[in-house]
């Protein structure tokens, strides 16, 4: 099973000849991890508690996702889509690559930040402060910073998270396509069908606070 997301197509079909779940559960966790090194690296509190519901939530996550793609996939192909949930599983686990990777990404946050926004975000990031509270405290201390904030660096930044998340896009895309095996039309719907049934669920999980 390889992992190795910069090349897509050769990358997938070798996860769909040679799957493993054993590798898929632990790029699930290593994502975890990344969170829980990043939070502590950047001066996050680290709660044991919440960490382990994290990590939970994330293959929860991640089993929401495998099921949604392996059901659609079904209804799609029918009979004819001969891939196992084992082999999904390990297919999908190739997008929590890019989880990691955009987690990793934000090591370079502190250094275009000035530690005043950073030491705030962290207050928050411990507290029950509701969102737009959150939000507006967040906005202040970033007024009052503004000089201290490298917005090049920050705008660069930027363009990298967008640049990747265009690529995480593709990537599905052709995992989709690589997968189910349609016209591209006919990929293009399937990819936004399994997107729009995981939205679903993830909505309903976070509606009963998962």
């Amino acid at each position: 099973m390889s992992c190795n997301i910069f090349t897509p197509r050769k990358t997938i079909r070798s996860v769909l000849e040679n799957p493993s779940i054993v590798k898929a559960l632990l790029i699930v966790l290593l994502s975890s991890i990344a969170g829980i090194v990043v939070g502590i690296a950047t001066g996050f509190a680290f709660n044991a508690g919440l960490t382990i519901i994290n990590i939970v939530l994330n293959y929860v996550h991640f089993f929401v996702a495998v099921i949604v793609f392996y059901v659609i996939a079904r209804i799609i192909r029918g009979g004819e889509f001969q891939h196992s949930v084992k082999t999904v599983a390990s297919a999908v686990s190739l997008m929590w690559i890019f989880a990691l990777i955009f987690t990793l990404l934000w090591l370079a946050v502190p250094a275009f930040v000035p530690a005043e926004v950073m030491g705030t975000m962290q207050q928050i990031s411990g507290s029950e402060m509701a969102s737009a509270d959150a939000q507006l405290a967040i906005l202040n201390i970033v007024e009052q910073e503004e000089g201290g904030i490298n917005f090049v660096g920050i705008s660069g930044l930027a363009v990298v998270v967008i640049l990747l998340t265009i690529f995480a896009f593709y990537f599905f895309y052709t995992l989709v396509s690589e997968t189910i095996k349609l016209r591209i039309g006919s990929n293009i719907l399937a990819l936004l069908a399994i997107l729009a049934g995981i939205g679903v669920i993830y909505q309903v999980l976070a509606f009963f606070g998962f």
